[in-house]
């Protein structure tokens, strides 16, 4: 989901929860909906379990972590 004030819109991904979709109308956003094209996160954590840092990828693209240095 992805909400900017210029212009105003929301734009989901498709297969978003309809429920919310038609909540944020019923309160005036006008929403769009459309693929996945927007930015993706990654991210590292740490696990106390074993003692290490692990990378993680976005799925939503089919991203997997390279390595870590």
């Amino acid at each position: 989901l992805h909400s900017q004030l210029l212009p105003q819109e929301v734009i989901a991904e498709s297969g978003f929860d309809p429920e919310i979709l038609q909540n944020l109308k019923s309160r005036g956003h006008n929403v769009t909906c459309g693929s996945f094209g927007g930015s993706v996160i990654q991210g590292i954590e740490w696990r106390d379990e074993v003692n290490e840092y692990w990378a993680n990828c976005d799925i939503r693209k089919g991203g997997v972590p390279d390595g870590l240095s």
